[in-house]
């Protein structure tokens, strides 16, 4: 049997690890899809209060570590003041989560449609996300962005933001951008310490 028939055949019983990392990471991606749908659909009251116990103790630990004169209104003025960046910073942060756990899925799809070809190995990061799959990846982020806030205007209290998608867009963005480029250094560096030894005894033959 030669190689390209052992590829063939590698492609159409796919390997039950490949086949594992893939759902696990469809699993992932609709769990935190979910998670992200959840947030949404809490009334502008609930969200408020979250928002704002949040602000609270980043306010409070301020206060501890740099302003430990500061007076009950300053902290109320403080408190007001991170409202808007620290809802817009948890905008951000969960779709830079699914941005990551985006690559980990396509990653997956991609090793089992060609299990002998290397994803990101030897590939530079935009190299790797102009192609098609991780095209693909970033317009279904975008698109269920969209859709979410769509949703929000059925939500007492919450609205349809077009600046929520930008936001929304870019933690998505860098979240893929982040986690292709630790993957890449990752497994270059792996590839590299794996040659060392082999060419340090290619040194020695010379």
């Amino acid at each position: 049997m030669n190689k390209t028939d052992r590829a063939d055949i590698d492609k159409k019983c796919l390997p039950f690890p490949m086949a594992a990392a893939w759902l696990l990471s469809l699993a992932a991606v609709a769990g935190w899809a979910w998670v992200i749908w959840g947030f949404s659909a809490a009334p502008d009251l609930t969200s408020s209060s979250m928002s704002r116990l949040v602000c609270e103790k980043l306010a409070d630990l301020w206060i501890f570590l740099a302003r430990p004169e500061m007076t009950p209104q300053g902290r109320f003025a403080l408190i007001e003041s991170l409202q808007f960046p620290v809802r817009k910073a948890a905008h951000f942060t969960e779709y830079a989560i699914l941005g990551s756990l985006l690559v980990f899925h396509i990653r997956a799809a991609l090793k089992m449609a060609e299990p002998e070809k290397p994803v990101f190995e030897g590939r530079p990061v935009f190299t790797i996300i102009r192609r098609r799959p991780f095209i693909g990846g970033m317009a279904a982020g975008i698109l269920y962005a969209v859709i979410d806030e769509i949703h929000q205007i059925f939500v007492p209290g919450r609205a349809c933001r077009a600046a929520d998608v930008c936001i929304d867009s870019a933690g998505l963005l860098a979240g893929t951008l982040f986690t292709l480029a630790f993957i890449s250094i990752y497994l270059n560096m792996k590839r590299r310490k794996k040659a060392g030894p082999k060419l340090s005894q290619d040194v020695k033959e010379c």
